[in-house]
């Protein structure tokens, strides 16, 4: 049985991996990486999975999650930039614990953008030698417009009608390295 960190747990790619790793009949011990446990546990309840206290911001967190671990499934918070301070010690702490593979959301076309985390942190994985996968999204861009009605009761314009418009799909482009 191999143990899969999931860091992001509670939120959009983290939630959407441990629902399909439940479906599927695999041999994985899930863990959910959690900066607040005992807040967010709730939002995993339903699940066959084991929660962590995971927090990026606190580097005391990272061996306890990761010393069961094989796989780091690895998202960025949007809000965390700082590599040098919370990225690079958490790929050491991922050496030192031997954690087998990596996997890390990025984005599209990162290697032409160096000053992006993405780009850094990539650059750190590939440097650890750690086996990784990067997934690559493009950009989702909603455009919601809102279109004026007449009320014919009132006249009085009624905005109750959006169109999403989407510019871009989401795409995967995995980079897988095997060393």
């Amino acid at each position: 049985m191999k143990n899969i960190l999931i860091t992001g747990a509670t939120v959009n790619a983290g939630m959407a991996l441990i629902k399909a790793l439940v479906k599927l009949n695999n041999d994985f011990k899930i863990y959910a990486g959690i900066r607040n446990v005992e807040k967010n546990k709730h939002l995993l309840s339903g699940f066959q999975l084991k929660t962590t206290h995971f927090d990026f911001n606190d580097t005391a967190t990272f061996k306890p999650s990761l010393e069961r671990c094989d796989i780091l499934f690895l998202v960025r918070p949007p809000q965390i930039s700082k590599v040098t301070k919370i990225f690079k010690p958490l790929i050491e702490t991922a050496i030192q614990c031997a954690v087998k593979h990596l996997v890390f959301i990025s984005v599209q076309g990162v290697e032409k953008s160096k000053i992006i985390p993405q780009y850094k942190i990539e650059k750190l994985i590939v440097e650890s030698n750690i086996h990784y996968t990067f997934l690559a999204f493009a950009l989702i861009i909603w455009i919601q417009i809102p279109i004026m009605f007449l009320n014919s009761a009132s006249s009085l314009p009624t905005f109750y009608l959006f169109f999403s418009i989407i510019i871009l799909f989401m795409t995967f482009l995995p980079t897988v390295r095997n060393n």
